[in-house]
Order: C-alpha cells, then sequence, then structure tokens
C-alpha cells in the first residue's frame, strides 16, 4: 500500500519513472500475496496494474501499457463479478483507460468496443445512486465521444458529448465551481465534434465559454489553472485560424506561448513540451498570416525544444519533433531555402518511417502527408522524378487504410492522388494503374 501511494505521490509531482519503479515493487509484492490469499490481495494487484498502464502510457510505453491495462480490466472484471456494487465503478474506470489505450494504438474499434461497455455499466450505477456515479457516467460518455470520433462516427460522437456536458452543467448548478473544469472540457470535447461535422459557429461558441471558465477559475487559483487557460487559448486559436480569423488566432496562441514560456521557466519537464506545441501551433498561425520569417523562428523554436525532449524521451516525442520539422520544412521551402527545407523533410520522413512500421494506423497517414511534402519540395527543385516517386509512397501508404476507414483518410488521399498524376506528367512516367483503380474503387465505395 505504502509503495502504491508513494507512486501516485511521485507521478503528481511529475516524477514519473520513480512513480513506475515504486508501482512496479508495489505490484511484484501484491502478486506473491495474491497467490497465497486472492481474495484479500487480488484488488490491490489490480489497483497497481491499473496505475501501471497510466505510467507507462506517460513514458511512451504504449504496448506495455496496453498489457498493464488489459490485465487490470481482467482483474477488477473477476472482482465485479463477485461484488459489483464494490467493484463496478473501479472496472469502468480500467476499461474507459483499455479503450484509451487501444485507441492511441490505432485500434479503434476494440477501443470504442471498451468505452461502450464502460457507458453501459456506468449508466447502470448512476441509475440507481445518481448521486454517487453520475459524474463517473459524464466522464465515460465525454471519453465514448472522443473514441467514436477516431471512427469517423462523429454524430454519435456529438450526441455523447451532449449527453456528458448536459449531465456536468447540472451537477455544477448543484454542486458550484468545483465541477466547472469537467464542463470545460467537454466543451473542448464538443467543440472538436462540431468542427468534424462543419459546424464551426457552435464549435467556436463552446470554445469561448471553455476559455471563460478556465479564465475564471484562474483568477482565483492561478497556479492550478493557468495551464489549462493556456491549453484552451491554443484550441480557440486553432479554431479562429480555420475561420480566417487570422489576426485574432495570433493573439490567442501568442498569449499561450507567453504562459507556457512563464510556467516552463518553473517547471521545464512539465510544461516544455506545452511550450513547444504552442510555438509550433503559432508558427502555423505566423504562416497562414503570411508572417512566414516569424513562422520561421517559431516552427524552428519548437523543433530545437522537441529535439531536446526526443533525445531523452524518444517514445513520447519524435512524434512530435516530426511533425514540426515537417512544418519547418513548409516555412523554409516558402522563404526559397529549398536544400534547407529538403534536408528537414528528409529527417522528418526518417522518423515516421520508423514509427509508421510498428504502428501504422497512427503513423502512416502522417508518413504519406510527409512523402507529399517531399514530393512538392523536390518538384520546386526540378527534380520530378523523385517528386514522383515520394508521392507514389505516400499513396501506397494511405491504400490500406483507405479501404478500412475511407472517409477519414479521403482528403488527404485525394491531395496526394493530384500530385501523383501532375508530377508522372512532368516526370514522363506513368502512373501506376492497379494503384489508381484501388484508390478510384474506394472512392466509388464510398459514394455509393
Amino acid at each position: 500500500m505504502l509503495l502504491n501511494n508513494l507512486g501516485t505521490r511521485l507521478s503528481r509531482l511529475g516524477r514519473r519513472e520513480a512513480a513506475l519503479e515504486a508501482t512496479r515493487e508495489a505490484l511484484s509484492i501484491r502478486r506473491r500475496l495474491a497467490e497465497a490469499s486472492p481474495g484479500r490481495y487480488l484488488p490491490g494487484v489490480a489497483e497497481s496494474l491499473h496505475n501501471l498502464g497510466v505510467y507507462l502510457k506517460e513514458l511512451g510505453h504504449p504496448e506495455e501499457a496496453l498489457e498493464a491495462t488489459r490485465e487490470a480490466v481482467a482483474a477488477r472484471r473477476r472482482l465485479a463479478e463477485a461484488r459489483p456494487d464494490a467493484w463496478a465503478p473501479a472496472l469502468c474506470s480500467s476499461l474507459n483507460n483499455l479503450g484509451n489505450r487501444l485507441s492511441e494504438l490505432g485500434k479503434a474499434k476494440d477501443a470504442f468496443f471498451f468505452g461502450q461497455e464502460a457507458v453501459e455499466i456506468s449508466r447502470r450505477l448512476a441509475e440507481q445512486r445518481p448521486d454517487a456515479f453520475m459524474p463517473d457516467l459524464a466522464r465515460h460518455l465525454t471519453n465514448l465521444g472522443a473514441l467514436a470520433s477516431r471512427l469517423g462516427r462523429h454524430e454519435q460522437a456529438l450526441q455523447a458529448t451532449l449527453e456528458g456536458l448536459e449531465i456536468r452543467r447540472r451537477l455544477a448548478e448543484t454542486l458550484g465551481d468545483a465541477l466547472l473544469p469537467d464542463v470545460a472540457i467537454s466543451l473542448n470535447n464538443l467543440a472538436n465534434h462540431y468542427n468534424a461535422l462543419g459546424h464551426r459557429q457552435e464549435a467556436m461558441a463552446a470554445l469561448v465559454e471553455a476559455l471563460d471558465i478556465y479564465r475564471q477559475l484562474a483568477a482565483t487559483q492561478p497556479d492550478v489553472f493557468l495551464p489549462d487557460v493556456a491549453m484552451s487559448l491554443n484550441n480557440l486559436g486553432a479554431e479562429l485560424s480555420e475561420s480566417n480569423r487570422r489576426e485574432e488566432a495570433l493573439a490567442m496562441t501568442a498569449e499561450a506561448v507567453d504562459i507556457y514560456r512563464k510556467l516552463s521557466e518553473d517547471l521545464p519537464a512539465v510544461y516544455l513540451p506545452d511550450l513547444a506545441m504552442s510555438l509550433h501551433n503559432l508558427g502555423v498561425d505566423l504562416g497562414q498570416a503570411g508572417r512566414t520569417i516569424e513562422a520561421e523562428a517559431a516552427t524552428r523554436q519548437a523543433v530545437d525544444i522537441r529535439r531536446e525532449l526526443a533525445s531523452a524521451r524518444p517514445d513520447v516525442f519524435l512524434p512530435d519533433l516530426a511533425r514540426s520539422q515537417y512544418h519547418l520544412g513548409i516555412r523554409l521551402h516558402q522563404l526559397d531555402r529549398l536544400d534547407e527545407a529538403l534536408t528537414v523533410t528528409r529527417e522528418a520522413i526518417k522518423i515516421l518511417r520508423r514509427l509508421a512500421a510498428t504502428r501504422p494506423e497512427v503513423f502512416a497517414p502522417e508518413l504519406a502527408w510527409s512523402l507529399n511534402g517531399l514530393g512538392m519540395r523536390c518538384h520546386s527543385l526540378a527534380r520530378y522524378g523523385t517528386a514522383f516517386e515520394s508521392v507514389e509512397e505516400g499513396l501506397r501508404q494511405l491504400q490500406p487504410l483507405l479501404d478500412r476507414m475511407p472517409a477519414i483518410h479521403l482528403e488527404r488521399t485525394r491531395a496526394l492522388l493530384a500530385n501523383y498524376v501532375r508530377f508522372a506528367s512532368d516526370a514522363d512516367r506513368e502512373p501506376n494503374p492497379d494503384l489508381i483503380r484501388s484508390i478510384v474503387r474506394a472512392f466509388d465505395d464510398l459514394s455509393s
């Protein structure tokens, strides 16, 4: 018990490696005790496994996190079968985490199944004891919305999130400010689902309300809620940018950078990743506003921070480094520094190849898009054959994903296909007919 509690405290202090080791040791002891007395010690084993899955995820070990969480679910399912009133809530929590771990590994259908089970159990509990379990039902509904969205089921995602938000609003009316952070979380998620359905005005309203809530909370508890203000500024900045309100977007993102810069001075291990994310977003916004030199500088700062982070924790930060390198390539291209653009884009592709080899559902789309960018860089340098080959490889990366989830990958595939045909002509090459037929067939299946 002491080691498990120590792990929890260390995690809250950002000392994740130490938390992991303490929890591993606690689990080892509890397993030995459970062999002799499972009825007494199986709950402790399940708790340690659940926590272990969380820490492994935070440290960038997704496969191990999945295994620990699967085992936690199995243990808590056994406990809930014997004593459902006592253990069903804990089972829901582990099911929720299992859905998230599967989703992070690109297993969206399996993830949704477990998220749905968590909601079903939680709904039954809330019907019996609403005062105790309505908050859990709202949390599981919100998570189910995110899992549905990753399957492309955006209407279902919206409805689940709206139900969760309605519950949280009711709870906040009776319980006060303690529930307002949960309302803001639901509003941020709701905005994502509205966006996916093309309802931009509704998305904007949700993001504005979430930011207002966090500003209100940060006015009295800045140490707790300033990071949430910065996160909401990033979200609202992205939405304003999508709506072509670029100056407003820049103001939001620049404020987020300022907040994270100050926070990272005191707690760099906690907030440097967020600062890098905000600098990356600022680079995007500056680029869209035509301020390319400033965009390149902000994006380069993001690359420098993410390179440093990735050197210490590659499993966690290499994907972010590749994304910022890709965007740095865009800015360098716009500044006609084509050789530099080519080099940094190839660095991004090298990382993404490694990631896509083990997790294609997650990283093959990004690899395909980066290959498209490489093709565009090469085309600008009149290297037409290399441009053609790069985009063809990108299409081959997307092809199996397009067969399984065409709606999600349709727009990017169309963009790559247009470049593929154009670059083939410039390179005096013939597009692969089998590849073209496969893509057209997926398009036809989607429209039928």
